[in-house]
């Protein structure tokens, strides 16, 4: 949860510079709190409503990430038809240039992007409906998104293998001015505007649910779960939200860094344990020999990824603080869980030591 609240806080700064672009004569900081109350305000309405709103970005996502694989390969076959001596010459020199390391560092930092996926499988516990059907709605998503991103790379690759790419804009920035289309940078803006808000949408939905499911089991405080549709959950996620944000305004540097280390190393943290979690089901629930080693193996394959991953943070240059401020985190919340698991034993041998030594107490007033 409160890596979710650290990636809000701190990605919702983003957008000062596009608010800042749109309504000139407010201050963004104004402009970014009506946007967390309206967040807000979603979630408050109810589950139906917040899926109608993330299904109607996640759409204008797709869209306009399909019209830029499209424009890209456009550009590309008409600066050159496809030929199979083509494709031979650029695998030839793709394959030719391989540097694992810098592979094996695009690879994390691309990793780094599928951050939050997890929260599909919070969606899924409130969905209505036979967990066939959950899980076929989870595999056709995690496979649509599969493929807009090799897409997306290929497009992206094909474009610059006939257009060099300037080292400080991305493909599909120097796409839509090569293009020369009209209203480019205000597609560009809006389309960031509208990626990070999904973000942000689904970032407070997955905290307010896992707050609140915390508050149930008594890992926080009871009044977390009380009130209709989750809302003083919802709402203390957004104000903890908030105080990140104001507290980045007034410390950029400290406050990003630190926070965005947090989440990231918190979150591949819950993907470890995800994954050892499903090395033990599978381990314990398995029908036959074949599939419970394959399913152990795929946890346990997982586990070391996410290890890898973790570790090459500290060889790149903009994550290299990530475990540096994450591991003392984690550590800090691992002894404050093991204090709160063990107060209540200690009040509890406290108070038989208290009966023991006071005959004229009986057991009922000793426990009340």
């Amino acid at each position: 949860v409160l890596s979710m609240v650290a990636i809000v806080g701190t990605e919702i700064a983003m957008l000062d510079r596009v608010f800042a672009w749109w309504f000139p004569f407010l201050p963004p900081a104004l402009v970014v709190v009506a946007l967390l109350v309206g967040l807000n305000a979603v979630h408050l309405a109810g589950a139906r409503v917040f899926a109608w709103v993330e299904t109607a970005l996640s759409v204008v996502k797709a869209l306009a990430l399909l019209a830029l694989i499209a424009l890209a390969c456009f550009h590309a076959y008409g600066a050159s038809p496809v030929s199979m001596q083509g494709v031979r010459e650029a695998s030839t020199d793709v394959f030719a240039n391989v540097d694992a390391a810098a592979m094996w560092e695009a690879f994390t930092i691309a990793t780094m992007g599928f951050i939050g996926l997890e929260i599909l499988s919070v969606a899924a516990g409130q969905t209505r409906g036979a967990s066939t059907a959950i899980a076929r709605c989870l595999r056709m998503t995690t496979w649509g998104i599969a493929a807009l991103v090799v897409a997306g790379v290929a497009a992206s690759a094909w474009f610059q293998w006939h257009q060099p790419v300037a080292p400080n804009l991305t493909p599909f920035v120097q796409l839509l001015e090569f293009a020369k289309l009209p209203a480019a940078q205000l597609a560009f803006t809006v389309l960031m505007a509208v990626t990070v808000v999904s973000v942000l949408n689904c970032l407070l939905y997955g905290g307010s649910r896992m707050l609140f499911s915390m508050a149930r089991a008594g890992q926080a405080p009871a009044s977390l779960a009380r009130g209709p549709a989750l809302r003083v959950s919802t709402t203390v996620v957004t104000g903890f939200a908030l105080l990140v944000y104001a507290a980045q305004a007034c410390f950029p540097g400290v406050v990003y860094v630190a926070g965005s280390s947090i989440a990231i190393t918190s979150l591949l943290a819950i993907w470890g344990v995800i994954f050892a979690a499903y090395a033990r089901f599978r381990y314990v629930s398995g029908q036959s020999r074949g599939k419970t080693a394959c399913g152990v193996i795929r946890g346990v394959v997982g586990v070391l990824v996410i290890a890898a991953l973790a570790l090459s943070t500290l060889r790149i240059e903009a994550f290299a603080p990530t475990l540096l401020y994450g591991i003392p985190f984690l550590a800090l919340l691992t002894l404050l869980a093991w204090w709160q698991a063990e107060l209540p034993e200690k009040r509890q041998a406290s108070g038989k030591k208290t009966t023991q030594g006071n005959p004229n107490i009986c057991t009922a007033d000793a426990r009340i």
